[in-house]
């Protein structure tokens, strides 16, 4: 082994184009995270101080319910209890176990006379049925603004429904999307960490283009509009055939850079949600691919492009070490450092991210993580393919 300088010019330009990859993912890739954080910090100081009760709308939350009497009278009391200045209600739309929320929400209605209850008929067929019970729960709301949320979703603050419906004090606000971080699954610390790290992935492609301007996916737990815009809209009439697209296809249709809002302050976030564990986030991940086929794909396109980016920067590196002369160490410390560069600015990044959407941080797995996300979206998109059909209603 020895030290020489002089590398040939090969060694030279493969190092360069090695930086060059990193250099993107610093300022591009990274860079998407860093937007989310500065938002999320912005959100935080605003909710720092209390909204103008006069200005607030009426707000309806329509809550999905497709589960169990427990899961609802858990879900029920954090919303009901929400400490909004304005006037809301919340109409429960039930698709399932029918005569337990009923009587569940009779027992309640005694306390809060600003809850009701509606169902989506068990005779509808060949239609999207959480589709179809959010139309229900739409035309039943009162309020200028609608809130649409899950039983399954936890929220932890009282000022949750604030801060989502805050915004709309602005008469040019139509939509604001709003944030809910996936439950940590159960199983092997690998599979667990792949699964939020994911979900992260995902949250920092679709967020951040919202951000800048270009909203194209909300959260299907954690979002709201105006009631005459859902209408206006035709409701979900574009995507009545598939089985999801709701918080997607239905979102890039009625919200642009002048009507949309993004709230992801820590009282606006909710927790869980159903689909949960690795299998629902996979599932998650393959319904979003299926109908991210009819959605811009500039944002994702950034976010795959910065990790194919890693191989291209270690190859590049382990190329130009290779040419330098497979036993001078120059080359091999150059090639080393441009790693550890990659890797540390990886680590740093996504830890941040990861902490400010309330993850887990992963730390030193978040590498690794990131660069074998392409070939994980790679599976994902082939079982999507594999199953096609499911993704419609007629069946």
């Amino acid at each position: 082994m020895y030290f020489d300088f002089n590398i040939p010019v090969l060694s030279v330009v493969l190092f360069s184009v090695a930086l060059l990859c990193i250099i993107y993912i610093i300022v591009v890739y990274c860079g998407k995270m860093r937007v989310l954080r500065r938002h999320r910090n912005d959100c935080d100081e605003r909710a720092a101080a209390q909204a103008d009760a006069e200005n607030l709308p009426r707000v309806s939350v329509v809550l999905y319910s497709r589960s169990d009497a427990d899961v609802l009278a858990d879900a029920l009391p954090p919303i009901l209890n929400q400490n909004y200045p304005g006037v809301f209600e919340v109409v429960v739309v039930n698709d399932g176990s029918p005569l337990e929320s009923e009587a569940l929400v009779s027992r309640l209605k005694k306390e809060y006379s600003n809850l009701y209850l509606t169902f989506a008929p068990d005779s509808a067929r060949n239609i999207s049925r959480r589709k179809l019970a959010i139309t229900l729960g739409i035309k039943a709301a009162k309020g200028d603004v609608v809130v649409v949320t899950d039983a399954t979703m936890r929220i932890d603050s009282d000022r949750w429904l604030e801060r989502i419906a805050a915004p709309f004090a602005d008469p040019a606000v139509e939509v604001v999307l709003g944030y809910n971080r996936p439950a940590m699954p159960g199983g092997h610390w690998r599979g667990r960490h792949v699964a939020v790290f994911d979900a992260a992935a995902d949250a920092v492609a679709w967020l951040s283009a919202a951000i800048k301007g270009h909203p194209y996916r909300g959260c299907r737990n954690n979002i709201a509009y105006r009631r005459e815009l859902f209408f206006r809209n035709k409701g979900f009439s574009n995507s009545l055939n598939l089985r999801n697209g709701d918080d997607d296809i239905f979102v890039h249709e009625i919200a642009n850079r002048d009507n949309t809002v993004v709230e992801i302050s820590d009282m606006a976030i909710g927790v869980g949600g159903k689909p949960t564990g690795k299998r629902g986030m996979l599932q998650s991940r393959m319904s979003h691919s299926f109908t991210g086929r009819r959605l811009p794909k500039g944002s994702r396109f950034v976010m795959v492009m910065g990790e194919w980016l890693l191989w291209a920067a270690a190859a590049c590196s382990v190329a130009g070490a290779v040419t330098a002369g497979v036993t001078n160490l120059f080359g091999w410390c150059i090639a080393a450092a441009l790693m550890v560069m990659a890797a540390v600015t990886l680590i740093v990044e996504w830890r941040k991210t990861m902490v400010s959407l309330g993850l887990p941080p992963l730390r030193m797995s978040l590498p690794a993580l990131a660069a074998f996300r392409p070939f994980r979206n790679m599976r994902v998109n082939m079982r999507c393919g594999d199953r096609k059909n499911y993704n419609y209603t007629w069946q």
